[in-house]
């Protein structure tokens, strides 16, 4: 394509009835179906074994960081990260605080509203020693106010691909 033809081209999608989306459409679209964005559910911080994408891992294999990912599997995976839904109003946002009675269990790495179940969800990477569970409260600082949030699995919508709805 042209880039003298990009306008027509827009102009073409518009009539057509394709809507235009950003990044925040591709936010709530990765979260509902639990994919990962880097620099927030992985990072050089947050290795795959906390974001639960051990299964992509295979350690048995070369791969850069292998030493310490069999490392970390070894002596336990000290986070990890775990879907919640806001029961309380509010918009959780990356690096906000997450607490569990008043103390800091770890952060929230992305949040926002769902379209496709009107509800505000998101994720907190959270320590794994308190042993909290599916249907447990968490409590997410948002605007210097803690607010509830129960954690819930992932992914969030179930999306049947290849599938119509006749």
């Amino acid at each position: 394509l042209k880039s003298s033809d990009g306008p027509k081209v827009w102009k073409a999608l518009l009539e057509k009835g394709v809507m235009p989306c950003g990044l925040g459409a591709r936010d709530t679209l990765r979260m509902e179906a639990k994919l990962p964005l880097y620099g927030h559910e992985l990072s050089d911080q947050i290795t795959p074994l906390e974001a639960n994408l051990g299964v992509f891992v295979k350690l048995d294999k070369s791969l850069i960081g292998r030493d310490a990912l069999l490392k970390q599997k070894e002596e336990g995976i000290p986070r990890s990260l775990r879907g919640f839904e806001m029961v309380e109003g509010g918009v959780a946002r990356n690096l906000y605080s997450v607490y569990l009675n008043d103390e800091q269990i770890g952060y929230v790495t992305s949040g926002c509203k769902s379209p496709s179940l009107d509800k505000f969800v998101g994720y907190a990477l959270i320590r794994r020693d308190i042993g909290l569970k599916f249907g447990d409260l968490i409590d997410i600082e948002i605007h210097g106010k803690l607010r509830k949030a129960k954690l819930v699995k992932t992914p969030f919508c179930k999306h049947s691909a290849g599938k119509s709805e006749a």
